[in-house]
């Protein structure tokens, strides 16, 4: 029987990513003081998520329009934050009736793989002096764990799902190009090393594969799926199992441009 319930993230889970992955909008804190909302602003959180964000850029004075391509996590953030504007909307076709003087996006923008649509959306949306703040998975972004997937496919004879790959992780270099080659003005860069540790002990990488990684596993039967998942665990666990908890292998890449 077919693994549906793991196939493609078509909707993401709410309950799930507010349960168990916490930790995304916590580390998005610090990006907040680059973003610096001031009071009247009017910005935009794209890739909102169930609005955590949003909600303190909101509290800082600003007005904040979130969007988030998952009608679930939409709605999960319009119940929690009844006073902030929601919307699902994919960002590569985002036309927005008003600019704003601020875009902000947190671990979104790795799920775009035409980035250059993405950048362009963006860049259309910006007042003129407005910028953009935003940090994604960059170069060897979860390196080890992505081989482990494809150590698992390989070994499962499910090969063919590595094409199913959802990610973009650029280098600087190619992120920037693409940022200055549709107009802006790059004022700051960092790639940095950020091991994370991940929440719920020994199945912290399990819940992380099944929460962001289930495009993987499409048509995978239930009792091979589960089968995969300690494959690759077995794989990850010298380099990202340390004292109880699993630490996924993030290198982020952040950066601050303006129109």
């Amino acid at each position: 029987m077919a693994l549906s319930k793991y196939e493609k993230n078509k909707n993401w889970d709410a309950d799930l990513y507010n349960g168990k992955h916490s930790y995304v909008s916590q580390y998005g804190e610090s990006l907040l003081k680059l973003l610096d909302p001031k009071p009247n602003e009017i910005i935009c959180d794209i890739g909102c998520g169930t609005g955590d964000l949003a909600k303190q850029i909101l509290e800082s004075g600003a007005q904040v329009l979130g969007i988030d391509k998952s009608e679930s996590m939409i709605n999960e953030a319009k119940n929690k934050y009844s006073d902030i504007q929601f919307k699902s909307q994919d960002i590569k076709a985002f036309h927005a009736h008003q600019k704003f003087d601020a875009i902000f996006s947190n671990a979104t923008l790795h799920w775009i793989k035409q980035p250059e649509q993405a950048i362009m959306s963006i860049f259309n949306a910006i007042k003129p002096g407005g910028r953009f703040v935003a940090e994604l998975g960059g170069q060897d972004n979860i390196k080890c764990i992505v081989d482990g997937i494809n150590s698992a496919l390989d070994y499962f004879n499910f090969s063919n799902n590595k094409g199913n790959n959802p990610w973009y992780f650029p280098s600087v270099s190619e992120y920037t190009s693409i940022l200055e080659k549709q107009g802006f003005i790059v004022r700051e860069v960092v790639y940095y090393d950020r091991p994370t540790k991940l929440e719920d002990g020994e199945e912290g990488l399990r819940n992380w594969l099944k929460m962001f990684a289930g495009f993987f596993f499409e048509n995978v039967p239930l009792e091979i799926y589960n089968n995969m998942l300690t494959h690759i665990e077995d794989k990850c666990q010298m380099h990202l199992f340390k004292n109880g908890e699993w630490f996924a292998d993030y290198k982020r890449l952040r950066i601050k441009v303006e129109k």
